[in-house]
């Protein structure tokens, strides 16, 4: 009965010292990830403002990019006009030249024989 005895308080304290290092080992989890939470939200903010800088760094060169565009359109358009007005002067002038020297006689007529 004594060696009974004495095995069942063995036993015991071998469970106590193991409640004793389970809830250890609980505190340690728990720690743990509270850290990695901590770290996780630590990571998410730099990577955030990381883009957030990388972004911004894009906005300058790109409203440059959209100014030169635009006014490379307005150039393109006003040269076009130009060149539009132009052809139309050009075409009248060389109307009235031929109104002013009358029928051409070896150039093919416009109307139908």
């Amino acid at each position: 009965m004594k060696e009974l005895s004495e095995h069942l308080q063995d036993q015991m304290a071998s469970i106590a010292e193991l409640q004793e290092e389970s809830a250890a080992l609980g505190r340690t989890v728990r720690s743990l990830q509270a850290a990695q939470k901590s770290h996780r939200a630590e990571l998410r903010q730099n990577v955030s403002e990381s883009m957030k800088r990388m972004v911004a760094s894009f906005d300058q060169p790109l409203d440059d990019m959209r100014t030169g565009l635009r006014q490379q359109s307005q150039a393109l358009s006003k040269a076009r006009s130009q060149v539009s007005k132009l052809l139309e002067d050009l075409a009248a002038t060389t109307h009235r030249a031929a109104l002013a020297q009358g029928p051409a006689k070896d150039l093919p007529s416009m109307s139908s024989e």
